[in-house]
């Protein structure tokens, strides 16, 4: 097959010429460059969310807002002001 090319004289693949073809190959690897540095930026922004510093605040932060459950004497005679 490859002596047939070579014998014919013209250089292409599948119907396109080979500098076509070596330019998509070209914007293809730049397309997939592009993406991975975006996603190389995505993935260190979520792992400075989930595991720097500012995670350990956020927690902290939580336990400070939120509300304390009282079951204990509040609770039992709020249930029996409902019952009366």
């Amino acid at each position: 097959m490859f002596s047939a090319m070579k014998n014919r004289g013209d250089k292409t693949t599948a119907g396109l010429p080979v500098q076509d073809l070596l330019r998509q190959k070209d914007a293809s690897i730049e397309a997939l460059q592009a993406q991975v540095a975006l996603l190389s930026e995505q993935l260190a922004w979520l792992q400075r969310q989930l595991f720097g510093r500012r995670s350990e605040r956020l927690v902290g932060d939580l336990d400070r807002h939120t509300l304390p459950l009282d079951f204990g004497v509040t609770g039992n005679a709020i249930m029996a002001q409902k019952r009366q």
